[in-house]
Protein backbone atom coordinates (compact mmCIF):
# COMPACT_ATOMS: atom_id res chain seq x y z
CA UNK A 1 0.00 0.00 0.00
CA UNK A 2 1.01 3.96 -1.09
CA UNK A 3 1.71 6.24 1.55
CA UNK A 4 -1.06 8.53 -0.70
CA UNK A 5 -3.54 6.48 1.69
CA UNK A 6 -4.26 8.66 4.74
CA UNK A 7 -3.13 6.52 7.05
CA UNK A 8 -4.33 8.38 10.37
CA UNK A 9 -6.87 9.34 8.80
CA UNK A 10 -8.08 5.84 8.70
CA UNK A 11 -6.59 4.64 12.15
CA UNK A 12 -8.91 7.65 13.54
CA UNK A 13 -11.94 7.75 11.60
CA UNK A 14 -11.80 4.37 9.05
CA UNK A 15 -14.62 1.77 9.11
CA UNK A 16 -13.71 -1.52 10.27
CA UNK A 17 -13.31 -3.14 6.16
CA UNK A 18 -11.13 0.03 5.64
CA UNK A 19 -8.96 -0.65 8.93
CA UNK A 20 -9.08 -4.42 8.40
CA UNK A 21 -7.77 -4.10 4.49
CA UNK A 22 -5.34 -1.21 5.67
CA UNK A 23 -3.56 -4.27 8.38
CA UNK A 24 -3.43 -6.74 6.33
CA UNK A 25 -2.27 -5.11 3.20
CA UNK A 26 0.60 -4.28 5.86
CA UNK A 27 0.78 -7.61 6.93
CA UNK A 28 1.07 -8.51 2.76
CA UNK A 29 3.72 -6.15 2.57
CA UNK A 30 5.78 -7.54 5.07
CA UNK A 31 5.17 -11.44 3.43
CA UNK A 32 6.28 -10.74 -0.02
CA UNK A 33 8.59 -12.91 -1.72
CA UNK A 34 11.50 -13.63 -1.73
CA UNK A 35 12.09 -13.76 2.01
CA UNK A 36 9.66 -10.94 3.47
CA UNK A 37 9.56 -7.70 2.73
CA UNK A 38 8.91 -4.21 5.12
CA UNK A 39 5.50 -3.24 6.00
CA UNK A 40 4.30 0.51 5.14
CA UNK A 41 3.15 0.88 9.52
CA UNK A 42 5.57 1.70 11.63
CA UNK A 43 5.31 -0.73 14.56
CA UNK A 44 2.68 1.13 16.82
CA UNK A 45 0.68 2.15 14.15
CA UNK A 46 0.14 -1.46 13.56
CA UNK A 47 -0.55 -2.40 17.68
CA UNK A 48 -3.02 0.37 16.87
CA UNK A 49 -4.77 -0.65 14.12
CA UNK A 50 -4.74 -4.38 15.45
CA UNK A 51 -6.29 -2.95 18.53
CA UNK A 52 -8.91 -0.93 17.25
CA UNK A 53 -11.36 -4.49 16.08
CA UNK A 54 -13.18 -4.56 19.29
CA UNK A 55 -16.90 -4.93 18.36
CA UNK A 56 -18.30 -8.45 17.73
CA UNK A 57 -19.00 -7.31 14.08
CA UNK A 58 -15.14 -5.68 14.02
CA UNK A 59 -13.45 -8.82 15.63
CA UNK A 60 -15.55 -11.27 12.84
CA UNK A 61 -14.71 -8.96 10.31
CA UNK A 62 -11.32 -9.49 11.27
CA UNK A 63 -11.28 -13.17 11.26
CA UNK A 64 -12.36 -13.43 8.36
CA UNK A 65 -10.02 -11.48 6.75
CA UNK A 66 -7.38 -12.91 8.44
CA UNK A 67 -8.70 -16.99 7.58
CA UNK A 68 -8.69 -15.39 3.51
CA UNK A 69 -4.77 -14.05 3.76
CA UNK A 70 -4.20 -17.33 4.73
CA UNK A 71 -6.08 -19.49 2.55
CA UNK A 72 -4.95 -16.71 -0.56
CA UNK A 73 -1.67 -17.19 0.20
CA UNK A 74 -1.97 -21.48 0.47
CA UNK A 75 -3.59 -21.07 -2.77
CA UNK A 76 -1.33 -19.06 -4.43
CA UNK A 77 1.74 -21.64 -3.49
CA UNK A 78 -0.44 -24.69 -4.66
CA UNK A 79 -0.41 -22.10 -7.49
CA UNK A 80 3.03 -22.38 -8.28
CA UNK A 81 3.36 -25.63 -7.80
CA UNK A 82 1.47 -26.44 -10.88
CA UNK A 83 3.40 -23.26 -12.60
CA UNK A 84 6.59 -25.20 -11.90
CA UNK A 85 5.02 -28.18 -13.29
CA UNK A 86 3.65 -26.24 -17.04
CA UNK A 87 7.50 -24.75 -16.79
CA UNK A 88 8.94 -28.46 -16.54
CA UNK A 89 7.08 -29.37 -19.64
CA UNK A 90 7.60 -26.38 -21.86
CA UNK A 91 11.49 -26.75 -21.05
CA UNK A 92 11.12 -30.25 -21.94
CA UNK A 93 8.66 -29.11 -25.00
CA UNK A 94 11.41 -26.85 -25.77
CA UNK A 95 13.97 -29.16 -25.98
CA UNK A 96 12.47 -31.60 -27.96
CA UNK A 97 10.80 -28.95 -30.50
CA UNK A 98 14.78 -27.65 -31.20
CA UNK A 99 16.12 -31.39 -31.21
CA UNK A 100 13.35 -31.91 -33.67
CA UNK A 101 14.26 -28.73 -35.74
CA UNK A 102 17.62 -29.72 -35.48
CA UNK A 103 17.10 -33.07 -37.30
CA UNK A 104 15.27 -31.52 -40.18
CA UNK A 105 17.37 -29.03 -40.42
CA UNK A 106 20.17 -31.17 -41.27
CA UNK A 107 18.22 -33.84 -43.20
CA UNK A 108 17.36 -30.95 -45.78
CA UNK A 109 20.95 -30.13 -46.13
CA UNK A 110 22.30 -33.90 -46.25
CA UNK A 111 19.16 -34.41 -48.92
CA UNK A 112 20.15 -31.53 -50.91
CA UNK A 113 23.82 -32.44 -50.92
CA UNK A 114 22.86 -36.09 -52.32
CA UNK A 115 20.86 -34.53 -55.09
CA UNK A 116 23.68 -32.29 -56.19
CA UNK A 117 25.44 -35.74 -56.83
CA UNK A 118 24.97 -36.65 -60.32
CA UNK A 119 26.37 -39.85 -61.18
CA UNK A 120 25.15 -43.55 -59.78
CA UNK A 121 28.88 -44.46 -58.52
CA UNK A 122 28.97 -41.42 -56.55
CA UNK A 123 25.63 -41.79 -54.90
CA UNK A 124 26.53 -45.56 -53.74
CA UNK A 125 29.67 -44.05 -52.51
CA UNK A 126 27.97 -41.63 -50.34
CA UNK A 127 25.22 -44.33 -49.09
CA UNK A 128 28.30 -46.05 -48.44
CA UNK A 129 29.69 -43.42 -46.12
CA UNK A 130 26.41 -42.90 -44.48
CA UNK A 131 26.02 -46.65 -43.61
CA UNK A 132 29.28 -46.53 -41.81
CA UNK A 133 28.72 -42.58 -39.99
CA UNK A 134 24.84 -43.00 -39.22
CA UNK A 135 25.18 -41.64 -35.60
CA UNK A 136 23.77 -37.85 -35.82
CA UNK A 137 22.64 -37.61 -31.78
CA UNK A 138 20.07 -39.80 -30.60
CA UNK A 139 18.82 -40.26 -34.30
CA UNK A 140 20.21 -42.44 -37.37
CA UNK A 141 20.71 -41.47 -40.58
CA UNK A 142 20.44 -43.19 -43.79
CA UNK A 143 18.20 -43.22 -47.30
CA UNK A 144 14.54 -42.78 -47.89
CA UNK A 145 12.68 -46.19 -49.20
CA UNK A 146 14.12 -44.10 -52.63
CA UNK A 147 16.70 -41.74 -52.00
CA UNK A 148 16.58 -39.97 -55.48
CA UNK A 149 13.09 -38.97 -54.72
CA UNK A 150 12.98 -39.06 -50.85
CA UNK A 151 16.40 -37.64 -50.18
CA UNK A 152 18.48 -38.77 -46.75
CA UNK A 153 16.01 -38.71 -43.83
CA UNK A 154 16.80 -39.58 -40.02
CA UNK A 155 15.39 -41.42 -37.25
CA UNK A 156 13.43 -40.71 -35.12
CA UNK A 157 12.11 -37.58 -37.25
CA UNK A 158 10.92 -40.03 -39.83
CA UNK A 159 11.30 -43.81 -40.19
CA UNK A 160 13.52 -45.14 -41.91
CA UNK A 161 13.20 -48.66 -43.56
CA UNK A 162 15.34 -51.38 -42.46
CA UNK A 163 15.48 -55.53 -43.36
CA UNK A 164 17.61 -58.19 -41.85
CA UNK A 165 18.69 -59.46 -44.73
CA UNK A 166 18.91 -57.51 -48.43
CA UNK A 167 16.43 -60.12 -49.70
CA UNK A 168 14.01 -59.44 -46.88
CA UNK A 169 11.17 -56.97 -47.75
CA UNK A 170 11.72 -53.55 -45.92
CA UNK A 171 9.74 -52.50 -42.74
CA UNK A 172 10.04 -49.47 -40.94
CA UNK A 173 11.52 -49.01 -37.74
CA UNK A 174 9.48 -49.50 -34.75
CA UNK A 175 10.70 -46.62 -32.94
CA UNK A 176 8.71 -43.43 -31.42
CA UNK A 177 9.05 -40.29 -33.64
CA UNK A 178 10.23 -37.04 -32.28
CA UNK A 179 7.15 -35.58 -33.86
CA UNK A 180 4.80 -37.80 -31.64
CA UNK A 181 7.20 -36.84 -28.65
CA UNK A 182 6.98 -32.91 -29.68
CA UNK A 183 2.82 -33.18 -29.56
CA UNK A 184 2.31 -35.66 -26.58
CA UNK A 185 4.40 -32.44 -24.31
CA UNK A 186 2.14 -29.85 -26.56
CA UNK A 187 -0.63 -31.31 -24.89
CA UNK A 188 0.36 -31.56 -21.98
CA UNK A 189 1.34 -27.94 -21.94
CA UNK A 190 -2.24 -26.78 -22.96
CA UNK A 191 -3.70 -28.84 -20.00
CA UNK A 192 -1.44 -27.20 -17.65
CA UNK A 193 -2.07 -23.97 -18.83
CA UNK A 194 -5.60 -24.33 -18.58
CA UNK A 195 -5.42 -25.72 -14.84
CA UNK A 196 -2.92 -22.79 -14.52
CA UNK A 197 -5.88 -20.22 -15.25
CA UNK A 198 -8.70 -22.02 -13.59
CA UNK A 199 -6.82 -21.36 -9.93
CA UNK A 200 -5.66 -17.94 -11.10
CA UNK A 201 -9.50 -17.18 -12.40
CA UNK A 202 -10.89 -18.85 -9.03
CA UNK A 203 -8.26 -16.74 -6.99
CA UNK A 204 -9.39 -13.19 -8.71
CA UNK A 205 -12.77 -13.84 -8.35
CA UNK A 206 -12.65 -14.65 -4.47
CA UNK A 207 -10.77 -11.24 -3.95
CA UNK A 208 -13.60 -9.28 -6.03
CA UNK A 209 -16.64 -11.39 -4.41
CA UNK A 210 -15.34 -10.71 -0.42
CA UNK A 211 -13.80 -7.28 -1.08
CA UNK A 212 -9.98 -8.89 0.25
CA UNK A 213 -7.79 -6.98 -1.90
CA UNK A 214 -4.39 -7.28 -0.69
CA UNK A 215 -1.55 -5.39 -2.92
CA UNK A 216 1.49 -8.31 -2.32
CA UNK A 217 -1.19 -11.01 -3.13
CA UNK A 218 -2.59 -9.59 -6.30
CA UNK A 219 1.13 -8.34 -7.41
CA UNK A 220 1.83 -12.48 -6.86
CA UNK A 221 -0.95 -13.77 -8.88
CA UNK A 222 -0.44 -10.98 -11.35
CA UNK A 223 3.26 -12.26 -11.91
CA UNK A 224 2.16 -15.46 -12.27
CA UNK A 225 -0.51 -14.67 -14.80
CA UNK A 226 1.56 -11.88 -16.69
CA UNK A 227 4.47 -15.78 -17.02
CA UNK A 228 1.72 -17.61 -18.63
CA UNK A 229 0.88 -15.35 -21.39
CA UNK A 230 4.20 -14.97 -22.29
CA UNK A 231 5.17 -16.98 -25.98
CA UNK A 232 7.31 -19.47 -24.80
CA UNK A 233 8.25 -20.87 -28.16
CA UNK A 234 11.80 -20.90 -29.03
CA UNK A 235 12.02 -20.35 -32.62
CA UNK A 236 9.36 -18.65 -34.90
CA UNK A 237 8.35 -21.51 -36.87
CA UNK A 238 6.88 -23.12 -33.53
CA UNK A 239 4.80 -19.91 -32.84
CA UNK A 240 1.81 -18.69 -34.42
CA UNK A 241 1.70 -15.79 -33.20
CA UNK A 242 5.50 -14.43 -34.47
CA UNK A 243 4.59 -16.40 -37.76
CA UNK A 244 2.00 -14.37 -38.75
CA UNK A 245 3.78 -11.23 -37.89
CA UNK A 246 6.52 -12.03 -39.88
CA UNK A 247 4.48 -13.36 -42.71
CA UNK A 248 0.99 -12.07 -42.38
CA UNK A 249 -0.13 -7.81 -43.53
CA UNK A 250 -3.01 -6.55 -42.77
CA UNK A 251 -5.98 -8.82 -41.67
CA UNK A 252 -5.99 -10.77 -45.17
CA UNK A 253 -8.10 -13.78 -44.54
CA UNK A 254 -7.39 -15.97 -47.18
CA UNK A 255 -3.80 -15.82 -46.77
CA UNK A 256 -4.40 -16.34 -43.17
CA UNK A 257 -5.94 -19.56 -44.09
CA UNK A 258 -3.09 -20.19 -46.11
CA UNK A 259 -0.68 -19.90 -43.45
CA UNK A 260 -2.25 -21.97 -40.96
CA UNK A 261 -2.62 -24.86 -43.49
CA UNK A 262 1.54 -24.48 -44.45
CA UNK A 263 2.53 -23.35 -41.00
CA UNK A 264 0.07 -24.76 -38.10
CA UNK A 265 1.57 -28.29 -37.50
CA UNK A 266 4.51 -26.54 -36.08
CA UNK A 267 2.61 -24.14 -33.64
CA UNK A 268 3.14 -26.70 -30.82
CA UNK A 269 3.49 -23.89 -28.15
CA UNK A 270 -0.04 -23.04 -26.34
CA UNK A 271 -1.73 -19.93 -26.46
CA UNK A 272 -3.14 -17.92 -23.29
CA UNK A 273 -5.85 -16.45 -25.12
CA UNK A 274 -6.85 -19.81 -27.12
CA UNK A 275 -6.52 -22.33 -24.42
CA UNK A 276 -9.85 -23.25 -21.85
CA UNK A 277 -9.24 -23.34 -18.43
CA UNK A 278 -9.94 -26.29 -16.47
CA UNK A 279 -13.49 -25.71 -14.99
CA UNK A 280 -13.61 -28.46 -12.70
CA UNK A 281 -10.42 -27.37 -11.13
CA UNK A 282 -12.11 -23.92 -11.08
CA UNK A 283 -15.17 -24.92 -9.16
CA UNK A 284 -12.83 -27.06 -6.43
CA UNK A 285 -10.20 -24.32 -6.22
CA UNK A 286 -13.28 -21.97 -5.03
CA UNK A 287 -15.48 -24.23 -3.05
CA UNK A 288 -12.31 -24.80 -1.46
CA UNK A 289 -11.09 -21.49 -0.59
CA UNK A 290 -14.91 -20.43 0.46
CA UNK A 291 -14.56 -24.09 2.99
CA UNK A 292 -11.02 -23.06 4.25
CA UNK A 293 -11.36 -19.41 4.98
CA UNK A 294 -15.14 -20.13 6.58
CA UNK A 295 -16.74 -18.12 4.22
Amino acid sequence: MNKKYDISKILAKGTAKQRALLYFNNIGEKNRPPGGGKGFLTEAEEKQLHASFKTDADINLYNRYNNLLKTIYNKINALTTILFKYRETIASLTGYCLLYHGYTEFADTLSGLYFTIKTPEEKKKVLAYLEKHKRYLWAEIGPGEDPDADGIRLLPGYDLPTRKNKKAPKTPRQLPKIRDIVEAYSKRARMQLGENKAVVKALRDIIAETGFKVKGQIDQIDGIDNDLKEDKAPLPKFSRKITEAGLLTGDDLKKRGQLEAIFSPNWLFPEYDAVEMDEALYDMTLKAIRTWAGL
